[in-house]
């Protein structure tokens, strides 16, 4: 009994489909159920934005500063921006 008899053995699992309805009480219970991940990643997602345009409004002043008052945090904030801008792909 090898690995591939075990696998054979396994039961086939049907699809888990979305629920028809619209209403987003049964989204949401649809997604805890189902989709816990894909549910967190989405109360998120305003945090992450919200992140994202305070980090750009801080690039953007750091920026304007003038030459020779360039610090280490330049470099860190921008590397800060460009890893949420990656993430979300901006």
């Amino acid at each position: 009994m090898g690995f591939s008899a075990a696998v054979e053995d396994e039961p086939v699992r049907a699809p888990i489909l979305p629920p028809t309805t619209s209403d987003p009480a049964a989204l949401v219970r649809h997604l805890e159920a189902h989709e816990p991940v894909k549910l967190a990643l989405a109360r998120d997602f305003p945090l992450v934005v919200q992140k994202l345009e305070q980090t750009s409004r801080g690039i953007k002043k750091m920026m304007e500063e003038e030459e020779g008052k360039e610090t280490l945090h330049k470099g860190l904030g921008w590397l800060h921006y460009r890893t949420f801008a990656r993430i979300f792909n901006c």
